[in-house]
């Protein structure tokens, strides 16, 4: 998979508790901050397919 480097910027509450999640992991931050992303995607994904469902049903 191709990789692409990103710079973000998290309030200091949200960085403690990636940070702190990431001793879990060895210290990696991004597989982390990917995960998270990779849920919050799929989440979106299933939220966008229930609307339009819903829409459908109206």
């Amino acid at each position: 998979m191709a990789t692409q480097e990103m710079t973000i910027t998290l309030p200091a509450d949200l960085a403690a508790q990636v940070a702190e999640e990431a001793k879990t992991l060895d210290g990696d931050v991004s597989a982390v901050v990917k995960y998270a992303l990779e849920q919050y995607l799929e989440e979106q994904k299933k939220a966008r397919a229930f609307a339009l469902e819903d829409d459908c049903n109206d």
